[in-house]
């Protein structure tokens, strides 16, 4: 290509002069290397730096056609077979595309350009682990488990599917809540050292990798449970146990005595800090064999708190917590090897999951339900009755409602502990010894999942909302943007606030049939999927105490995994109003 030095602009090889102005074209500068303002391909731009990740440079980007923010990442090949090397790592990155799971960064689009391999990413909003304990230096026991709980989940089912990371580190873990009071969801960075030409001298300043990934040693799961051991070392502590030149003397260094304590005045229970120290041996034969065995042996003092009936099945799937019910409607075709003989030689990719309704064993959670005994009396106290008729959902779609009734308020911590002593259900998470925090009676409960909350609702012989049904209780006619009207007042909801409050403390803002906390306060439950085309996420309606005004105008409308619970969701539920005969 020429180009002309008034104008700048480009032109083929055969033409001489500038049509626009006569200037005599010169030969175009060819760009050796990617730079700032860089198109991609596919409307792939990149932005500005955000940070440097061993052997990466990471980059913002946007996607020109809709405006995503991503983040792009860049590595240099200079010497390396291009072609080699592309079919190596595209193959790498394919598998694990084919991976799905919540807690993973989703890996958009990648390829060679110049002398650089570009690959990019989904933008998290929130900061990595790495930056947190940059700030605060270490932080909470209970934060802490909150985390691992998490991250355990994801690596356990990254190595079910037969995957090693390979290059866990603190700055591969983010944290997409704004505040540190909760985590509300944990993501990784999938992408690790995969490959034996990544073996760099850059690579030998990381304290996060397994001494047997300087010793030309097989590595197995192992290994990765060295990382994630140093990485939760970290978080106790603020510090990183071993300095990176003595990982490379392999199994033992007379420099350095063994590690027998975390830290000092650290208050820990034992079994916990026993599985850390065990994780972070650097003779691997000395370490858990599996991540699950980890996972067990580093959540076993919390048992108690997570819940008999969510522990035992973490146990069997790792799935800790979190998403095990998730998994339930995930149709798991590949066959599976133990991940502690993986190597690093390449196997086909597992088909990809689509998680659909009923597709799952349905033995499953019909055994959930069979087991639960409804309450023998039922009652519609404290519930509003909300008469039939039309409504407009999306896109003025009309919709004919039948009529029904609804809780007042959402349910509350009292009423759900009500429901876990008459069951034997679990408690959510945060309470302790399965009783909900002191004072906190009459507040909404939170932190259960989607399936918590149904089967919640089946025990009340009553069920979640439907999107028509809670439209038909919050808003009177389709004129109306809000549930008392059609200007926004501040009182009537909690919205844009520090904290949650008490169900019912907001009268003012109640619905035309008298039902509170429509808006605001805690997001809830609905009954059906987010999106009818991925059936990941089901719905959750009204926002939270956290939750901004920005032209929503009472549609607080999202999605959630049904397997997860978070501390800003709750639920209410719904009774049919039954037919009589006549």
């Amino acid at each position: 290509m020429k180009q002309c030095p008034i104008c700048k602009c480009q032109y083929s090889e055969e033409i001489q002069f500038c049509p626009s102005d006569g200037t005599k074209l010169i030969e175009q500068e060819k760009k050796e290397s990617i730079s700032l303002g860089q198109s991609l391909g596919n409307g792939y731009e990149i932005h500005h730096v955000l940070d440097s990740q061993g052997l990466w440079q990471v980059y913002l980007g946007y996607n020109t056609k809709t405006s995503q923010r991503v983040v792009i990442k860049i590595l240099s090949i200079k010497g390396q077979g291009k072609k080699d090397f592309y079919e190596s790592i595209s193959f790498h990155l394919d598998r694990l595309k084919g991976l799905r799971h919540p807690g993973f960064i989703s890996i958009l689009e990648f390829g060679i350009l110049f002398d650089s391999f570009y690959l990019v990413m989904e933008y998290v909003e929130g900061q990595s682990l790495k930056k947190v304990l940059h700030e605060v230096g270490d932080i909470s026991i209970k934060l802490s488990l909150e985390i691992m709980q998490q991250v355990f989940s994801i690596m356990c089912f990254m190595h079910e599917y037969n995957f090693l990371h390979l290059g866990l580190k603190s700055s591969k873990i983010f944290l997409t809540t704004k505040t540190m009071a909760a985590v509300e969801f944990v993501k990784i960075d999938p992408v690790g050292y995969f490959m034996p030409l990544f073996l760099q001298e850059s690579m030998r300043k990381d304290p996060y990798l397994a001494p047997e990934f300087f010793q030309t040693q097989t590595m197995d799961a192992r290994s990765d449970v060295y990382s994630l051991g140093i990485i939760f070392y970290e978080m106790l502590t603020g510090i990183i146990p071993y300095p990176p030149s003595v990982l490379a003397q392999g199994k033992s260094s007379p420099k350095i005595a063994p590690i027998t304590r975390l830290k000092a005045n650290l208050r820990i229970p034992k079994p916990l800090e026993k599985a850390i120290l065990k994780a972070i041996q650097r003779d691997a034969s000395l370490r858990f064999s599996s991540m699950q065995e980890f996972a067990s042996g580093a959540l076993a003092p919390y048992k108690a708190e997570i819940g008999s009936f969510l522990y035992s099945l973490l146990l069997k799937a790792c799935a800790i917590v979190f998403v095990v019910f998730f998994f339930w409607w995930i149709v798991y075709s590949p066959s599976k090897e133990p991940a502690k003989n993986q190597t690093l030689e390449t196997k086909p990719a597992p088909e990809e999951k689509k998680i659909a309704p009923g597709v799952f064993s349905q033995e499953a959670w019909e055994a959930a339900q069979k087991k639960l005994k409804p309450l023998q009396t039922q009652s519609l106290e404290n519930m509003g009755y909300i008469e039939g008729g039309s409504i407009f959902l999306e896109k003025n779609q009309k919709v004919e409602v039948k009529s029904f009734y609804m809780d007042q308020t959402e349910v509350s911590n009292i009423q759900y502990q009500v429901f876990i002593n008459s069951t034997g259900q679990h408690a959510p998470l945060h309470w302790e010894q399965g009783k909900y925090p002191q004072g906190k009676s009459s507040y909404p409960v939170t932190n259960i999942t989607w399936y918590d909350a149904s089967l919640y609702a089946l025990w009340q012989g009553k069920k979640l909302p439907s999107e028509s049904q809670w439209q038909k209780a919050t808003f009177h006619n389709k004129k109306e943007k809000w549930p008392w009207g059609s200007e926004f007042h501040k009182g009537n909801a909690n919205l844009q606030n520090k904290e949650m409050q008490k169900v019912g403390q907001f009268p003012k803002g109640k619905s035309p049939y008298g039902i509170l906390d429509m808006i605001g306060n805690a997001w809830e439950w609905g009954e059906e999927w987010y999106d009818n085309d991925t059936k990941e996420d089901k719905v959750i309606r009204g926002g939270s105490y956290r939750s901004v005004l920005e032209g929503n105008e009472g549609l607080f409308r999202d999605g959630f995994p049904p397997g997860i619970g978070r501390e800003d969701i709750g639920f209410r539920c719904v009774k049919e109003v039954e037919k009589k005969n006549e």
